[in-house]
């Protein structure tokens, strides 16, 4: 079985439209460390890289750890992203 992967841009899409966020919400969320269009531009695919910090206080932004936010892949499926109940 081949081993699915998606994008940056492809997981914070997921996990930002799982919530029910729009970009402006989640750039709120993430103490506007990215605008709204910065977001649309890394969920599509036009910045690769926008830093570190900045994906980590997107993805804490979004409840998860950038371990469980990036490691939820098994041969053949995607499993569903887990929030934490309670970010630290």
């Amino acid at each position: 079985m081949q081993t699915t992967t998606l994008s940056l841009g492809e997981r914070l899409r997921e996990a930002r439209t799982a919530r029910g966020w729009s970009r402006a919400e989640l750039a709120r969320q993430a103490t506007a460390c990215l605008s709204p269009e910065a977001i649309r531009q890394i969920e599509l695919g036009l910045i690769v890289d926008p830093g570190v910090a900045k994906v980590h206080r997107l993805v804490y932004a979004l409840g998860f750890t950038l371990d469980v936010f990036f490691c939820h892949e098994t041969q053949g499926a995607r499993k569903p992203l887990l929030c934490l109940d309670n970010p630290p």
